[in-house]
Order: C-alpha cells, then structure tokens, then sequence
C-alpha cells in the first residue's frame, strides 16, 4: 500500500520535479559545455604546455615595452579586403641594472586566445643593444582569421591576445620570461590604425 501512495505523491508532485530537473540540469550542462571548450581548446604556445607569465615590469636588468604599432586590414592588389589583419609591434628595451646583456637577447611573439586553439605562426627576432638601448618595429604577423570569433553563445573573441617570449643572458645567467598582452594593453595611443 505504501507504494501506491509513494507512485501517487509522485504523479501529483510530477510537474514540480520536472521543473527541478531542468532548474538543475541546464545550468550544469551549461557550466561542462563552457569548461570543456575553454580546456578543450588550450594549446601549446611556444612548445610549452604550462607558462607561467610575469608581468613586464619583474624582469630582471631590463625595462621592457611592447605595443602594436600599427594594425592595418588585409588588401589584395584589386582592392578587395582579405579576411584577417596585419600587426606590427615595437619592441623597446633599456638595461637598467649594472651588468649588460650578454651577446643579444630573443623575442618571439604569437597571436592567439584562449578560447580558441587558432595561433598565428611564431615570429622571432633577435635583437642587439646598442648602448644598452633598442627600439625598433618587431616582424609583420598576419593572420587569416576573421575577427570577431563567436566560440559559444556567450563567448566572443573580438581582439587575439599576443603572447610574447623573451630570452638574454647576464652575468652568465640565463633568464626567459613569458609575457602576455590582452588587446588593451598592447594597443596605445602610440597605434595607427590604416
């Protein structure tokens, strides 16, 4: 009999559990779908798996600044606008510390996100300091995807980040720092646009 009442209490309650499933339900599958694609679509930058990144300012014996210089959309001869921009960095770099770089120093930079595993190819450049100082444009990178990039329904990529490495050596030591620009801090005032 106590099974009768059980079943009977779920029949009338039935409308309520359903409501409860979904209430439940959505907002986990939600929370797996979101999870999966943002770790789903990490990838290896500059062969790395796991980079810690500092900030430009904690590297040791140098001041290190780093912008777009100029981002301009891709043209073909006829006119027509190609899908992907180009960028042009600056790199600027003043030793502040007793001891100069040995030899020169290595800076790689890759376009990328995130949320997506789309990268541009990785660009480097090896860079000599004259009187412990260097400014110059860094190496044109283009990229063929078009921006924004919708991931999910709540996820848009409108601006790649750039992630950049840099390598020198003091003192015999070798230091190699991880460094990343979202789109805000590597575009300045300094940025044309064309």
């Amino acid at each position: 009999m106590q099974k009768n009442t059980f079943f009977k209490s779920l029949v009338k309650k039935k409308k309520i559990i359903i409501i409860s499933m979904y209430i439940l339900l959505i907002p986990l599958a939600l929370i797996i779908l979101y999870t999966h694609t943002y770790f789903n679509n990490k990838t290896a930058i500059f062969g790395e798996e796991k980079i810690n990144f500092t900030k430009h300012t904690e590297m040791e014996g140098i001041s290190f600044d780093f912008y777009a210089f100029s981002i301009t959309d891709q043209e073909v001869e006829n006119g027509d606008l190609l899908r992907g921009k180009k960028y042009n960095f600056a790199v600027v770099v003043d030793e502040t510390g007793k001891n100069p770089i040995q030899n020169s120093m290595s800076v790689s930079i890759v376009l990328g996100h995130s949320w997506t595993k789309y990268q541009s190819s990785e660009k480097t450049r090896t860079i000599n300091l004259f009187d412990g100082k260097y400014i110059n444009k860094f190496t044109e990178i283009q990229i063929n995807q078009q921006l924004p990039i919708k991931v999910l329904p709540l996820v848009k990529i409108k601006e790649l980040d750039v992630y950049v490495s840099v390598s020198y050596r003091i003192k015999n030591i070798d230091y190699k720092y991880y460094l990343k620009y979202t789109y805000d801090e590597y575009v300045t005032s300094k940025t044309l646009f064309y």
